[in-house]
């Protein structure tokens, strides 16, 4: 498992590298690496293994865009593939093993407004999220969703509305509740302090009257150059996938390469 680890800040650190040289692939939500990720509730023993799941684990995320069709129509549009993938490690436990893996491919058309404007971005796609497992235990579905930005360069307030579309690349719904505990759609505010950025998100508190919404509340802050740390506090449903119908509260530590701002 260590030269997984290895391999996981090895693609971060790439992430920035190609972007530094390359405008085509850029950052698209943050990354990062939770060397220290402490989960409240634990899943159902790992059956393939036979043994308990540990409250510690690894958690991390490599999400990242290309610009497909920059400049389209002579303006401010631009046609983007992004993939986000987050995972979980059973790294502490007696025998390591990934828990949970969740993929998240999106095609979306992006919108710059005039600078001068409150509303600077709006993205427009479709996005598709699995966890690949199959058969009974596939946790997965689609949306169209439409992503406002608000605010200036230090300041980000993302209004994000979704519409559940089934039967697209499944045949079968696995999850056909999932809405009720993600509700459809997701806050986001994220400002920048002195190089420090500071984020909370909200899904699903207001929907369902408090009861099946999820909070997260993340703080990064510079260690040397492009790599900084990274704090992260969660409580309510759908951390990953396979949680998705049960509560969770998680708290995890470690490094990322970029984030909302």
């Amino acid at each position: 498992m260590m030269k997984k680890f290895i391999t996981t800040v090895i693609l971060l650190s790439l992430s920035y590298q190609v972007h530094a040289q390359n405008s085509f692939i850029s950052p698209y939500r943050p990354n990062y690496i939770l060397p220290f990720h402490y989960n409240s509730r634990t899943p159902p023993a790992n059956s393939a293994k036979n043994e308990d799941i540990s409250h510690n684990e690894i958690a991390f995320q490599i999400s990242l865009k290309a610009n497909l069709l920059p400049n389209l129509f002579n303006t401010n549009t631009n046609l983007y593939l992004a993939y986000t993938q987050r995972s979980f490690w059973q790294e502490y436990a007696e025998h390591a093993f990934v828990r949970e893996n969740n993929y998240e491919p999106e095609l979306f058309v992006s919108y710059k407004f005039n600078q001068q404007k409150c509303l600077k971005l709006m993205n427009t796609g479709f996005d598709h999220q699995s966890n690949g497992k199959g058969g009974d235990q596939e946790r997965s579905w689609e949306r169209l969703y439409v992503d406002m930005h608000f605010g200036t360069e230090n300041l980000l307030f993302s209004v994000k509305p979704w519409i559940r579309i089934s039967h697209v690349l499944e045949h079968h719904d696995y999850n056909n509740d999932i809405t009720k505990y993600l509700g459809h759609g997701r806050l986001l505010f994220a400002y920048k302090f002195k190089n420090n950025v500071f984020s909370i998100m909200s899904r699903n508190n207001l929907e369902s009257f408090f009861k099946h919404g999820a909070t997260e509340i993340t703080w990064s802050f510079p260690i040397y150059k492009n790599l900084r740390g990274y704090t992260q506090l969660f409580s309510g449903y759908g951390q990953s996938l396979d949680e998705y119908n049960h509560r969770n509260n998680s708290a995890s530590i470690g490094l990322s390469l970029s984030d909302w701002l």
